[in-house]
């Protein structure tokens, strides 16, 4: 049978959910198998006995004998240039078609991580089914329950906005307010720091806008004196995770993806909250453009360091106020 399995390696959650969830996409839309990975703790939690869908496939012998019979397809990049049509899905059926092969044969496709392809645009791809797969990550009692817990912490009175800052990579900052450069078109420019002074502007304008109805949530990976300081001085509510490699990151995104307004970071971490969230999201503007999939979806506002916020924005945080009352319940998960 026709077989879909990801491959994942050491990165951080948003960079490696993204072959499982085309995995699990394919699969789903094929009718084929999905063959669980060897993923790392300790995400491979997350595919645990709980994911009870029918192509959920544990079965050794049969991925040995496509090993055996070289029956593999590796889908990578080279596969895609000449495969893809749109969506990963439709090259797949056009190589079964190409080679005459059927629900029926032993095939397994690899699905491998190659964010910088157009017609395979990173989480575009599978925005069709997302709400599906954050099921599939809630399907986790214990990360369902902690997400629970975090949102019961969250007023449901004021405007709860959701900062990620990421912290650590490895190419040098660029000035506040200076233009990122593009290394030859490609995504390797998401691995540069943020400058914290646009979070803190950003920050500031919020609060003076909104006054004490407005909460902030932080999650980053950094632990910085810098940041610290940011956490003290907007009071926020610090998220228990990042992009660390521990569940508690994949907590600290779904927390994220349920506040009223996402001030993001241009990273996969980031995109993935906005994708579950569809809520408006901040971006900062002298980075890399949002993915289109994105910024068409839902309301993105790309600001520098604007005198006031915009006007679609604050009208958005002011029909949110209007629609809570102080003794509205804490918000839930849908």
């Amino acid at each position: 049978m026709i077989a879909c399995r990801p491959i994942v390696g050491q990165n951080g959650f948003g960079n490696e959910f993204m072959n499982v969830a085309k995995a699990i996409v394919c699969a789903r839309e094929l009718g084929a198998k999905f063959v669980k990975t060897r993923w790392p703790e300790p995400y491979a939690r997350l595919l645990t006995h709980e994911f009870h869908e029918p192509y959920l496939w544990r079965h050794r012998l049969r991925f040995l004998r496509y090993r055996l019979t070289h029956r593999v397809v590796e889908v990578d990049q080279p596969f895609c240039e000449r495969m893809v049509e749109g969506s990963i899905t439709t090259g797949l059926r056009r190589h079964m078609r190409e080679h005459g092969l059927t629900m029926r044969d032993d095939v397994l496709y690899r699905i491998s991580y190659f964010p910088e392809m157009k017609l395979y645009p990173g989480i575009g791809c599978v925005l069709h089914d997302i709400a599906f797969l954050q099921s599939v990550v809630l399907r986790n009692r214990a990360i369902a329950a902690e997400v629970d817990a975090m949102a019961r912490r969250f007023d449901g009175a004021v405007l709860n906005v959701g900062v990620h800052i990421r912290r650590g990579d490895f190419l040098p900052e660029i000035p506040f307010g200076e233009k990122w450069p593009i290394a030859n078109g490609t995504m390797l420019e998401m691995c540069r720091r943020v400058p914290l002074e646009w979070y803190r502007h950003l920050c500031t304008l919020l609060r003076a806008t909104f006054g004490p109805r407005v909460r902030f949530f932080l999650s980053s990976n950094g632990h910085d004196p810098d940041l610290a300081d940011f956490e003290r001085e907007f009071s926020c509510l610090r998220g228990i995770g990042g992009e660390e490699r521990t569940p508690r990151d994949v907590v600290d995104l779904l927390t994220l993806s349920r506040m009223d307004l996402l001030v993001a970071s241009p990273s996969w971490f980031s995109m993935w909250a906005i994708a579950f969230s569809g809520r408006p999201f901040v971006w900062y503007e002298p980075a890399f453009a949002p993915p289109t999939y994105l910024s068409t979806r839902q309301p993105c506002f790309l600001l520098v360091k604007p005198d006031a916020l915009p006007r679609d924005l604050v009208e958005y945080g002011l029909r949110t106020l209007a629609t809570r009352t102080s003794d509205r319940a804490a918000p839930r998960l849908d």
